[in-house]
């Protein structure tokens, strides 16, 4: 692995790995998976042909950029990229982070206004562009807004290749369901971000609760843990709780929740839908749990 020495006033490039194995002639058979946020910029190669991953790159921001400032920052980082902006990958994955969503089951899931559900919980601006996919392993349809401008800039980047945008949350369930098809029980899937976190209630493999909350440190974040645990009558003890994301086992949110649960783990696993060489054995694979899972989003498995 190596670690970038450079340091941008805007940016920082925090991970860098490239296999020896990537090949510019090969473009054609690797799908690019994107993760954005007002925080950071994170893509991922994989090779279609073998589900190997060949590229990794992680740039950490130094403040929260709005719109804008984002969409300026991911210039910069293309124009000094000579991959990113290549117009030769065989499909483009992308996570827009921190937007609206909402599931409807299948069965009351109406194709001519799928607005209708998503606009109790955050109505529409003139700012986004409402994208629907089906998730047939949740037996549901997944309903969130992209940014018009990042959807806009991403197709003038890339415009022949195939778009997929998705929401974070249909990335995660796709990883957890690929990862785990065979649980049983009510299990808790957490995927941790530096202010927010994805919760997932799975019984039996069906989808039960997904939503995200927003916390400010370690008793917040355990408070709305705590509630959902409460709410669905889940046990402290006995519910599988397992953990994702920008977290590590000495950090004060993960110590909280050793202290509440007793079946918890820290899912340290590598994706099993992919395989990755050495480089990536330095690394803490499950940071990029939902990057990875974007991969399943394409058509390649």
């Amino acid at each position: 692995m190596m670690q970038s020495e450079k340091i941008d006033k805007i940016y920082q490039l925090e991970t860098n790995i490239k296999s020896d194995k990537f090949d510019v002639e090969d473009m054609s058979y690797y799908q690019l998976c994107i993760s954005i946020s007002s925080e950071h910029f994170r893509f991922c190669a994989i090779n279609a042909l073998d589900h190997q991953c060949l590229l990794l790159q992680d740039y950490r921001f130094f403040s929260r950029f709005n719109t804008d400032e984002l969409l300026n920052t991911l210039n910069r980082i293309f124009d000094n990229d000579m991959f990113l902006k290549a117009n030769f990958w065989k499909s483009v994955n992308i996570i827009q982070k921190g937007q609206p969503f909402t599931f409807v089951p299948n069965s009351l899931f109406e194709e001519s206004a799928p607005d209708r559900y998503l606009k109790l919980i955050a109505p529409a601006s003139e700012k986004d562009t409402l994208i629907t996919v089906k998730q047939e392993n949740m037996n549901a349809v997944n309903i969130s807004y992209i940014d018009k401008k990042i959807q806009k800039w991403f197709k003038q980047t890339y415009p022949t290749r195939e778009l997929n945008f998705v929401h974070q949350t249909t990335a995660f369930l796709e990883g957890i369901h690929k990862q785990f098809p065979r649980l049983s029980g009510a299990n808790v899937h957490l995927f941790i971000e530096n202010n927010y976190f994805i919760l997932a209630i799975l019984r039996e493999g069906e989808l039960e609760f997904c939503n995200v909350f927003s916390y400010r440190d370690a008793n917040d974040f355990i408070y709305y843990v705590l509630f959902v645990f409460d709410e669905f009558r889940l046990s402290k003890d006995g519910t599988s709780l397992l953990v994702y994301g920008n977290i590590n086992p000495v950090s004060a949110v993960y110590q909280k929740l050793q202290t509440y649960f007793g079946a918890i783990e820290l899912v340290t696993d590598n994706p099993n839908w992919i395989t990755f060489e050495y480089l990536f054995n330095e690394i803490s694979n499950y940071h990029y749990f939902d990057l990875y899972s974007l991969y399943l989003n394409s058509e390649s498995l």
